[in-house]
């Protein structure tokens, strides 16, 4: 059996599926002229590779030899003889079933080198790393996706780069040589032990790592992040640790690490909050960072984020050279104050996927580095001339505030009129196709680019962004409070239009407004059109999830008018209760809150 001539320009080549049990030169007579680079063989049933196999092939470099599950591993380590490897810079040994290697599989290469080295998965229980004592260096070597439990490092003295990458092992393998704390990795500088059984981690667990910059512990299942565990990696500048899910407690020294430059700390679930009933923590915000002067870029997302402002310039405040900070998707509601002014460096802020609806002015002042921010996917509703200091918007070069939840009324003029009048469209990522209006509802899904509110529109607007719609009021009355509180409101008995039927007003004006009062009282059931506004509400709540109504007990309902529509709404919504007197200021401060926050934040109950 042989290999078919192929056109002189072919350097590269891969057999795939075909029927070649005995591979010999005699196999490659064909293209013994093409000079191949590149040989790949992927399940052609491979018995057998003969000394002579690649005794012609002078220019080989790269070799891969996967899915050859009867291929006698004896018999390809004699077809190394003739391979040269002055040359040979990769060697893929991957999915071939491989159970153990022979202890002297590699010994053609002694004072050779190698780019990379894999024997990725196979079924390896064992790794005896004496094997590769031959190289002079091995760039990488990569043991992933095995069922290795151990590994003896003895032989990886020229690796650089280790992967073990989804394997069994339940600690950090012993890197010394002796108890002098000899390495016996000198030139290890990367080591990858993502998705392996590693429990914990202790002082004594990364000796004898010397020359180490980057470590990579991710989706293993430790608990607590114990005092010192990276303090003996002198030369540590990356740590990733991601998607550890039951990680419940990081200790106040746990990264102390001098010369650590990157921290990925991504989607491990990790709460920054207090517990809310003892308000402790599970780490110190004090001294989280305090023992990392060096770090410049910190990777915090899909974790979640405490919204004290206090706890969070605590965490913050020891990282001064930061010049990359990462809190996506992290459940933020509110951006401190003074917080990224104590970042002299910081050049790219990432608050993606956040509950952010406003900020005070002075979050984003002074920040005189700051060239790419990202606040895509939050709960913005207006952008006017206090959000941002036009001197940020001018040094910018990324901005991203796409789908959010705009707000199309006057409230978003300034906006959209210096979106026309200057050139910050062309650094705005995804605009304008994910720049929508979100309220009021005849507005919704047009693009903020065709809003085009004039001065005259605008003349007698009240300049804000929530319209409220109070309906069933009672005798509540709400106007003049709302008013101190800048929010704007249409009352049923008041607003709506002379001489249209309620049905028509309630959906032309709630079908306008931010949020819907709903005032609940004994008399509620007496009012015209009571069960078409139940049914109003109800759908109103179904489209828009419960967020869309704030529900407000006037009075206790007795039981001769608390209908099953009644009770339903009062079962599964949130709601306040007013109070009189010395109850009232915090009545109305709930009440505020609840308008003002977003749909996927629902308003405080109250007993």
């Amino acid at each position: 059996m042989y290999i078919p001539r192929v056109p002189s320009y072919v350097v590269i080549l891969e057999m795939e599926n075909n029927f070649l049990s005995h591979i010999s030169m005699d196999t490659f007579r064909n293209v013994s002229n093409n000079n191949l680079t590149g040989l790949t063989f992927i399940n052609n049933s491979i018995e057998v590779l003969t000394v002579d196999a690649f005794k012609e092939m002078n220019n080989l470099r790269h070799l891969k030899i996967s899915h050859e599950t009867f291929l006698n591993v004896s018999s390809l380590k004699m077809s190394f003889q003739n391979l040269n490897k002055v040359r040979m810079q990769t060697m893929y040994f991957i999915n071939n079933g491989w159970t153990m290697l022979p202890l002297d599989f590699l010994s053609d290469f002694r004072n050779h080198t190698l780019e990379k080295l894999s024997f990725g998965d196979n079924i390896l229980k064992n790794f005896n790393s004496s094997q590769l004592s031959e190289f002079s260096e091995l760039h990488t070597l990569s043991v992933e996706r095995n069922e290795l439990a151990f590994l003896n490092a003895r032989g990886l003295h020229s690796v650089i780069n280790l992967v073990l990458i989804s394997n069994n092992i339940f600690e950090i393998p012993n890197f010394c040589a002796d108890k002098t704390g000899r390495s016996l990795v000198p030139k290890l500088s990367r080591l990858d032990m993502t998705d392996n059984a590693i429990r914990n981690l202790h002082p004594a667990s990364f000796v004898c790592l010397e020359n180490l910059h980057q470590l990579i512990l991710d989706e293993n299942r430790i608990l607590v992040l114990e005092n010192e565990i990276f303090y003996r990696l002198t030369n540590l500048e990356m740590l990733s640790i991601n998607r550890m899910y039951n990680l419940s407690k990081i200790k106040s020294t746990a990264f102390r690490c001098p010369s650590l430059k990157a921290l990925k700390f991504v989607q491990n679930n990790f709460n920054f909050e207090s517990s809310n009933t003892k308000k402790t923590f599970s780490y110190n915000p004090s001294e989280l960072f305090k023992y990392v002067p060096s770090l410049k870029e910190v990777d915090l997302s899909n974790n979640y984020m405490t919204n004290d402002p206090v706890v969070f310039r605590k965490i913050f405040y020891p990282l001064s050279n930061l010049t990359e900070v990462r809190l996506q998707a992290s459940f933020i509601r509110k951006l401190p104050e003074r917080l990224f002014q104590r970042m002299p460096f910081l050049n790219t802020l990432h608050l993606r996927g956040n509950r952010i609806t406003y900020w005070n002015r002075n979050v984003f002042e002074n920040l005189t580095s700051l060239r790419n921010l990202y606040m895509n996917g939050n709960h913005i509703r207006v952008i006017n001339e206090s959000s941002f200091p036009i001197q940020l918007l001018q040094s910018l070069d990324s901005f991203d505030i796409s789908q959010n939840k705009f707000c199309c009324t006057c409230a978003q003029k300034w906006f959209v009129d210096y979106l026309r009048s200057s050139n910050i469209s062309k650094i705005l990522k995804h605009w304008p196709k994910f720049y929508r209006c979100e309220y009021p509802e005849d507005k919704k899904h047009f693009l903020l680019m065709d809003y085009k509110p004039t001065d005259a529109d605008c003349l007698t607007w009240s300049p804000i962004c929530t319209i409220i719609s109070v309906i069933a009021m009672g005798s509540l009355r709400t106007p003049e409070t709302l008013r101190r509180k800048g929010l704007k409101s249409l009352h049923s008995q008041r607003d709506f239009d002379v001489g249209e039927r309620i049905i028509d007003n309630i959906t032309k004006y709630g079908g306008k407004s931010w949020k819907v009062v709903v005032v609940i009282s004994n008399n509620l059931t007496e009012g015209l059109g009571f069960q078409w506004e139940l049914d109003f509400i109800q759908e109103r709540r179904q489209s828009h999830w419960k967020d869309a109504l704030v529900l407000i007990m006037y009075s206790q309902i007795d039981s001769s008018h608390m209908t099953n529509s009644i009770k339903s709404l009062l079962d599964t919504t949130p709601h306040l209760r007013y109070k009189k007197g010395l109850g009232e200021n915090l009545f109305w401060s709930a009440f505020t809150k609840a308008v003002g926050k977003p749909f996927e934040d629902p308003p405080t109950t109250t007993p």
